[in-house]
């Protein structure tokens, strides 16, 4: 999932990077993909730590997928934490567009999936936790709606199998990143 090697990219322009895959992801994805919520939860969570401990940008993403795989599971307060667990690395790195970004997935998967009581205390704490100063900017005030028709992306990352939703993503100009091992998905 970490390390890179770089790699041609069949026509002899410029190099890229790619990440070699960890295949402890590889298999949460598989996991949670057949439905296997726990199991995939464990992964997440364990996944997240030692990226956590390593510096590695995709904590928050592992931590929240850690999250919504219980609450797939039905045990709601633990995804609870680990949600906030992963919201709150975001909060404390200050990147706070793609925290109101994810939040605003996340509160709205978890309403359409019945929890709307979880949903509303995800809301309360974040309102509770987020400096006022940064509730006041234009970014944490707009709608959340994305420009979601720039690509057509596949619905799993070729790399390491992680779900690829379009609200979750994070673009840079028209390179998008895989929010679980950092691979691109699209690279014109």
């Amino acid at each position: 999932m970490w390390p890179r090697r770089t790699f041609q990219d069949g026509m002899g322009r410029g190099n890229f990077r790619r990440r070699l895959v960890n295949p402890r992801l590889v298999e949460a994805n598989r996991l949670f993909q057949t439905g296997n919520y726990l199991q995939a939860a464990e992964i997440y969570e364990e996944l997240g730590n030692k990226a956590l401990e390593l510096g590695i940008p995709q904590s928050p993403r592992l931590f929240i997928q850690a999250g919504i795989s219980l609450t797939k599971a039905n045990q709601s307060k633990r995804a609870l934490e680990l949600i906030e667990k992963g919201l709150s690395l975001l909060i404390d790195r200050q990147k706070w567009g793609r925290l109101k970004q994810v939040s605003d997935s996340v509160i709205q998967r978890l309403g359409n999936s019945g929890l709307k009581s979880e949903a509303q205390n995800l809301k309360k704490w974040l309102d509770e936790t987020i400096p006022i100063v940064i509730t006041e900017l234009p970014i944490w005030r707009e709608s959340g709606i994305y420009n979601l028709n720039q690509k057509t992306l596949p619905g799993y990352c070729p790399h390491c199998g992680g779900p690829v939703k379009l609200e979750d993503l994070e673009w840079t100009g028209s390179i998008v990143k895989c929010e679980y091992c950092g691979n691109l998905l699209s690279d014109e």
